[in-house]
């Protein structure tokens, strides 16, 4: 049986339940018949009991096999990290130049796009504006990291994006390559970012929904 059958067939025996006890309101049962009813009440919560244990179990086996899917994903961060680390530059410059633009202004849309095509860049103008929601060093984590193809096409799912966009946010401030702020800079100087207020108010330091990440006011540095 698939799980939208199994679903399906829990929903439908919920409302049915549901309308059974609201029938029962209104009646007025023997001492007899109330004591069935504190029977079937007993069951209903037993019931709910082993529902709400195998939903939880459930859903533990799918975070698993979340986790193992996002493995390779998670290694190459990983690695990229170490790279910035031990060079002070960027492992693919082109790469992160074409992430910062798609996640700040999002995939450009076209009179001939199919419906296919639409609900694909929808999807990924979804994922821009949760990356948008990164502190500033969580933005340019993900930016140098994976490719717009990868991430921003649908050929990531959404429970391994969704895995991934956590561990892109760092837990201390990071002080980046000078080649990273000059080329953030150098963005904002260039369409189609130069108009681009959200932008420049990235480069300012934290977004207001991440007031916990202390920056300098300014992200790019003086020259």
């Amino acid at each position: 049986m698939s799980a939208a059958v199994a679903i399906s067939h829990v929903q439908v025996s919920i409302e049915k339940v549901n309308r059974a006890v609201r029938q029962i309101a209104d009646v007025h049962p023997t001492s007899a018949r109330f004591q069935a009813l504190e029977t079937l009440c007993s069951r209903l919560k037993e019931v709910a009991a082993e529902f709400s244990h195998v939903t939880d179990a459930l859903k533990d086996t799918r975070e698993k096999q979340v986790r193992l899917e996002s493995a390779t994903h998670v290694s190459y961060a990983e690695s990229i990290k170490e790279y910035l680390k031990a060079n002070s530059q960027l492992k693919n410059s082109v790469t992160f130049r074409r992430n910062i633009v798609l996640i700040f202004q999002g995939p450009r849309t076209s009179t001939f796009d199919s419906d296919e095509i639409k609900s694909r860049k929808a999807s990924t103008r979804k994922r821009c504006e949760q990356i948008r929601a990164l502190s500033p060093d969580g933005v340019i984590s993900w930016a140098s990291t994976f490719a717009p193809n990868l991430w921003g096409q649908g050929s990531m799912g959404k429970e391994v994006f969704d895995h991934l966009l956590k561990n892109a946010e760092l837990e201390e401030v990071q002080t980046w390559p000078a080649g990273v702020y000059e080329m953030l800079g150098g963005l904002a100087t260039e369409e189609p970012l130069q108009e681009s207020h959200e932008y420049h108010q990235f480069l300012k330091g934290p977004s207001p929904s991440m007031q916990s990440h202390q920056r300098p006011n300014e992200m790019i540095r003086p020259g």
